[in-house]
């Protein structure tokens, strides 16, 4: 091996251990947050959740759009359509 040269193994292992320390981590927070929506819909009882039209879009940005909005009560049916067919004008 050249002097100042990386081997290829090295720096495949040095990835492959940084991606699985990043799942982890973002398994965790994905647990946790699981573990704080159920908390706080159980404070809510069975009340339905209220969100006002800037949350909901927030939300649908968040989902990548249709999985939120497939599930959100529109009276204008258009802009869901509008939305999934990435033309959406908010």
């Amino acid at each position: 091996m050249l002097p100042g040269v990386i081997d290829a193994t090295a720096v495949r292992f040095l990835f492959f251990t940084l991606a699985a320390w990043l799942h982890h981590r973002e398994a965790d927070a994905i647990a946790y947050l699981l573990e704080e929506n159920r908390t706080l819909r159980a404070q809510l009882g069975r009340r339905p959740l209220r969100f006002s039209d800037a949350q909901r879009r927030r939300l649908a940005v968040l989902g990548h759009g249709w999985v939120v909005l497939a599930c959100a009560p529109w009276r204008d049916s258009s802009r869901l359509t509008r939305f999934s067919a990435g033309i959406a004008s908010w």
